[in-house]
């Protein structure tokens, strides 16, 4: 084999809480998981603790200990690998990151929790696919003033309907040159 995908990003463990019981999750690599319900507050040596609620990522490393404030579900693998290392390079601590910010990565921890032992190309490439989703996930969130909230709603339900910045400024009751500067210097 010219190229073993899991020495750059592998599946080494999955852990699930469910429910108030904490969990302590260590071992070497990332700790990558969505909480899919409830809150719940991340305790890790040395730093500040962390929470999280439904929706949110979890992103971490090192020892540290999941404690549920409301009954939760979480499901998280740990990732292990050169890519993995690249990635924690970059990870100042354990944190609980908005889930915004990697829309698609419940479906794909659901992918690499099942590719099991599986022994194809998709299965093997799944660990590292979830990394490639989670590098903007470490990123603060941006807080979006409420005009460009409802912009970006709007153009998030209604896309393939929009035909322009007119109809769009006329739906949220503002001029096109108004919309156009304020969305402009907030998204970039």
């Amino acid at each position: 084999m010219i190229f073993d995908p899991t020495t750059c990003c592998a599946c080494a463990a999955v852990q699930e809480l469910q429910g108030e019981a904490p969990l302590t999750l260590s071992g070497e690599g990332l700790w990558a998981g969505v909480l899919s319900s409830g809150q719940c507050v991340l305790e890790c040596p040395g730093s500040q603790s962390a929470a999280g609620s439904s929706g949110d990522l979890l992103l971490g490393f090192g020892t540290f200990t999941l404690r549920p404030v409301t009954p939760c579900h979480l499901l998280c693998v740990r990732l292990t690998g050169l890519a993995v290392q690249q990635f924690l390079a970059g990870l100042p601590q354990p944190r609980f990151a908005d889930g915004a910010s990697c829309p698609g990565a419940a479906e794909l921890l659901a992918r690499v929790c099942g590719a099991g032992n599986a022994d194809d190309a998709a299965s093997a490439a799944a660990p590292y696919t979830l990394l490639c989703a989670l590098a903007h996930g470490d990123e603060e969130s941006r807080h979006l003033s409420p005009l460009v909230a409802r912009a970006v709603e709007a153009i998030r339900d209604n896309y393939m309907a929009l035909y322009g910045v007119e109809e769009l400024s006329a739906q949220l009751g503002v001029s096109k040159c108004h919309l156009v500067r304020v969305f402009s210097s907030e998204m970039g």
